[in-house]
């Protein structure tokens, strides 16, 4: 029997966990400039989303002009204004 340490190893979605909370914990910065008497502030917010749909369409929730079968001959953005 050997009772030698063992590895830790960390599964990939808790891997994954553990990156997102780190990477939320970071706190936000700005940069500001001064050129003269102009002021230049940055400060931005970037946001990574998703989304899955894990079943088929149902066309009754899907407005018409999503629909894929939308018929568009005819309009005109200049000619149809909404």
């Amino acid at each position: 029997m050997k009772n030698g340490p063992s590895a830790f190893k960390i599964s990939p979605v808790a891997a994954g966990v553990l990156s997102l909370l780190g990477a939320a914990a970071v706190p936000a910065h700005a940069a500001n400039w001064q050129v003269g008497d102009v002021s230049i502030s940055l400060d931005s917010t970037f946001t990574l989303a998703t989304s899955i749909r894990t079943e088929a369409r149902d066309y009754d929730l899907i407005g018409n002009s999503n629909h894929p079968q939308f018929d568009w001959s005819g309009y005109h953005a200049a000619f149809n204004p909404l």
